[in-house]
């Protein structure tokens, strides 16, 4: 009898070390000697999943409900994790309804269920799930950014729990700073700007520190050329490399926007017309297509664009995503954009852009991944949505077709430039998806509560209530960023 102890362990060292794939690959031998043994495969679904391979997860974790012989507590609860980043909704739900049906719950179940639920469009529900687990778990940090976040009525003994919390936290603990980030936005929500802004910078400054994210003005420098050098050396390969010889067959949309543009309100009314799928922040060429265009000496194979639409074609069967079209909102597909669109030669690229003022403080006010080193620092965010207008402007002197989407424009008259946009994409427009109700899919951001509200335009002075606080310079890149979205970003 084989004992996997050891194998357990090593392949707990590596993820501790940030090594998923070597788990993975620890984990796959293991199973050789110890077939079905459920730690095992446990463990590779969670490698399988840090490591960023959603599909060999899903495959583990199916195949140790298979060895058990049912679902459990456990298993459901990974299904329900995992099914939302396969955005596998039903399945999701479905294993969400079988674990709540026995009233117990944790906070990851909570977690869980508020994002899905969310999601879904049912926040009252969520809501109750919520309350329910803060009466036994009152103190517990990510439940009260939950509740300052998603509750429209939010009391002041609330509010004051939770300002509590967040400051007994130590400061290198990322609930703190997840918690700071809610209470940024509610206080700009009850207009109490200033105190929104100590907050949200405080919460950046943590960020910044437990990402090990650089902002000085080299560091500065440096990201905005590795930016634009990506794009130009995608447009460079663009031209040299040998497209796929056969097309893809489904209609690619990729809404390339910067985050807090509004990509997200347009795709979820764009994948509720007829026979279009939403694929939502899939980035799936991301690894192979940045790897291209960042590498020192890159060498790529003649067949290299074949062997990525292969693969990108593979996974949005595997991921069901059967529809005429299947839109993705990516935002850092705008930096490999002409190598999408060789993939891909029936694609069709929106760049959705909105006021640069609105979208920093929206940037500022926001906590985000690791992958998104600008956000925590005004100046670099304005400097990223400045080298944006650069790249757009190489991308059109190099033929690159990219449609502009002004979202302030929009909500101003959603039904005619929705309509307008949709017959440059090919899309049966249907005025009745700009209603709330009728944007039934499942939306899978953060932005889910906003995009189920009625369509209409953001205060002008929003922004305003913010300059007195934002330094100089920022005020500076911005502005000149805003007159040439004024000037080259007219409405579709």
């Amino acid at each position: 009898m084989t004992t996997v102890q050891p194998i357990l362990q090593k392949a707990i060292a590596h993820l501790s070390n940030g090594e998923a794939p070597q788990a993975f690959a620890t984990l796959a031998e293991g199973l050789k000697a110890a077939p079905g043994n459920p730690q095992l495969l446990q463990l590779m679904a969670a490698a399988a999943w840090q490591g960023g391979d959603l599909y060999a997860a899903d495959d583990a974790l199916k195949t140790l409900i298979k060895v058990q012989g049912d679902h459990t507590p456990a298993t459901d609860l990974m299904t329900a994790q995992l099914c939302l980043d396969l955005l596998e909704f039903d399945r999701a739900r479905a294993a969400l309804d079988r674990l709540l049906a026995n009233g117990k719950t944790t906070p990851g179940l909570v977690k869980t269920a508020v994002r899905l639920l969310t999601w879904q469009g049912e926040t009252p529900l969520a809501l109750q799930i919520l309350e329910r687990q803060l009466g036994q778990t009152p103190h517990a940090a990510d439940l009260l950014a939950l509740s300052v976040t998603q509750d429209p009525n939010l009391t002041p003994a609330r509010l004051e729990s939770a300002e509590n919390v967040m400051s007994a936290l130590a400061d290198s603990d990322e609930m703190k700073t997840r918690l700071l980030f809610a209470l940024a936005r509610y206080s700009d929500k009850i207009g109490d700007h200033e105190k929104a802004w100590s907050q949200a910078t405080q919460a950046n400054q943590f960020s910044t520190q437990q990402n090990g994210f650089n902002y000085t003005d080299e560091a500065r420098s440096a990201f905005q050329k590795q930016l634009k050098n990506r794009a130009g050396r995608a447009v460079v390969f663009a031209n040299t490399l040998s497209a796929p010889e056969t097309p893809t067959e489904q209609n690619m949309i990729y809404l390339v926007g910067a985050p807090r543009t509004g990509s997200s309100l347009l795709q979820s009314i764009l994948s509720a017309l007829p026979d279009v799928d939403s694929a939502g922040e899939r980035g799936a060429m991301l690894p192979y297509l940045n790897g291209l265009c960042d590498a020192v000496s890159p060498t790529p194979a003649d067949d290299f664009l074949t062997q990525v639409q292969q693969a990108d074609l593979s996974g949005l069967k595997r991921g069901g995503f059967t529809a005429e079209t299947v839109i993705d909102k990516t935002t850092h597909n705008f930096f490999i954009l002409p190598l999408l669109a060789r993939t891909h030669a029936n694609a069709k690229f929106v760049n959705v852009v909105r006021r640069p003022q609105d979208v920093a403080i929206s940037m500022f006010l926001h906590e985000f991944p690791s992958a998104f080193p600008e956000t925590c620092d005004l100046q670099t965010i304005a400097d990223t949505l400045h080298t944006r207008t650069d790249i757009a402007a190489m991308y059109d002197e190099a033929d690159v077709e990219i449609i502009a989407h002004n979202h302030d424009a929009f909500c101003l008259e959603p039904s005619k430039i929705g309509g307008a946009l949709s017959e440059k994409l090919s899309l049966d427009w249907s005025a009745d998806k700009l209603a709330p109700e009728n944007r039934n899919s499942a939306v899978p951001t953060f932005s889910a509560g906003q995009v189920r509200k009625p369509i209409k335009p953001s205060p002008a002075d929003h922004w305003k209530r913010f300059e007195p606080f934002m330094p100089p310079q920022v005020l500076e890149t911005l502005g000149y960023s805003a007159r040439r979205v004024d000037l080259i970003y007219r409405p579709a």
